[in-house]
């Protein structure tokens, strides 16, 4: 965890028990972390992915792997991969391939919405409806319903059930255009948090 307003949960067995989340505190797979009303909450997969939970927000956590070249003994890192899955509420991810491949995935009910490259973005799941606002880079949703995947560009966003131009521009939607505004404020402040804690996180 790198940031908290107010507090939140964290569940070791899959979300049938929970316990507030610590700072420092490692989670394992299928952990699940929670937010309640009004908590806010940062943390970090991995030093490229940096991920922010808004509040009524339940992520359940993945693969996370790091591949290396081999060398027990050697830092090299050949590849970031980490996998999540929204189980309800709204995130914003900051993601970065630094000096190595890195790819990360967020399950969805109704679909999965991927990136392997440097982006930004926010995703939300209310109510079996999704909404993905993409800040920067690329993300790219498959919906389960459709095997064409959508590709969403810098600036715009996409809804799933669509109604409509899908995706489309953020201009066009106010709320869009308070998601770009606040993730252009966002995104450094959690990069500054990892800096000041780089030093005990695994590379």
């Amino acid at each position: 965890m790198l940031s908290a307003e107010g507090s939140a949960e964290i569940s070791a067995d899959g979300g049938r028990t929970f316990s507030p989340l610590r700072s420092p505190q490692s989670a394992g797979r299928n952990a699940v972390l929670r937010t309640g009303p009004t908590d806010r909450v940062t943390v970090t997969l991995l030093p490229n992915c940096l991920i922010h939970l808004e509040p009524d927000t339940a992520l359940e956590l993945g693969r996370i792997a790091l591949v290396k070249d081999g060398n027990e003994t050697g830092a090299d890192v050949r590849g970031r991969f980490a996998e999540v899955k929204l189980i309800r509420g709204r995130i914003f991810v900051s993601h970065e391939w630094g000096e190595a491949p890195a790819r990360l995935s967020v399950s969805l009910a109704g679909g999965e919405l991927s990136t392997p490259s440097n982006a930004a973005f926010w995703a939300e799941l209310v109510e079996e409806k999704i909404r993905i606002t993409c800040v920067s880079g690329w993300a790219e949703f498959r919906p389960s319903t459709s095997a064409v995947p959508a590709r969403i560009r810098p600036g715009w966003i996409g809804q799933w059930p669509s109604a409509g131009e899908n995706p489309r521009p953020a201009d066009t939607d106010p709320r869009g255009q308070e998601d770009l505004q606040r993730a252009a404020e966002l995104e450094p402040q959690m990069r500054e948090l990892l800096n000041k804690q780089r030093n005990v996180l695994p590379r």
